[in-house]
């Protein structure tokens, strides 16, 4: 049996007002909790994300005083008098994420040579891990928790 087009054009209706109503409650929903949002909401949001907030308003003002200071017509020592702090944090972080990178690469040999013995029994003599390595892994997570620990006061 085949239908007609008035019937497929009804449930067509149908379903578009079951839409709307949908959208309709949705929206009344959202209004009431727009209008729900106290004073200590909006504060406690941006308490918490106070880090972001301080972090995108210091990248605003530190690029108004780039183009401010470009008028200046600074000489050398004065350019490098205020990129000093910028270069201390970058090499900073250098020191943090560069022995997360060797520490994941020594990591992953070995994961790598431990499958390939247990898969293939291939001879592991090449892929153990030395005491310079075990070495150089302790003393990069110390480092990195001291810096870490640091940069934590630091922004305290």
């Amino acid at each position: 049996m085949t239908q007609s087009n008035g019937d497929s054009a009804q449930r067509g209706r149908a379903g578009l007002h079951q839409v709307r109503a949908r959208m309709a409650a949705r929206g009344e929903r959202a209004r009431q909790r727009v209008q729900s949002i106290t004073r200590n909401d909006v504060k406690g949001c941006f308490i918490k994300n106070a880090f972001v907030i301080f972090t995108v308003a210091a990248v605003v003002i530190g690029i108004i005083l780039g183009f401010a200071m470009r008028q200046c017509h600074l000489s050398y020592r004065e350019i490098k008098f205020f990129s000093f702090p910028g270069e201390l944090l970058m090499r900073m972080l250098q020191m943090l994420v560069l022995p997360l990178r060797f520490t994941k690469i020594i990591t992953a040999r070995c994961l790598i040579c431990s499958f390939t013995f247990q898969v293939f029994q291939f001879d592991t003599s090449q892929c153990k891990i030395t005491s310079e390595h075990v070495l150089y892994l302790r003393n990069a997570s110390v480092t990195r928790r001291l810096c870490s620990g640091h940069l934590c006061e630091l922004c305290k």
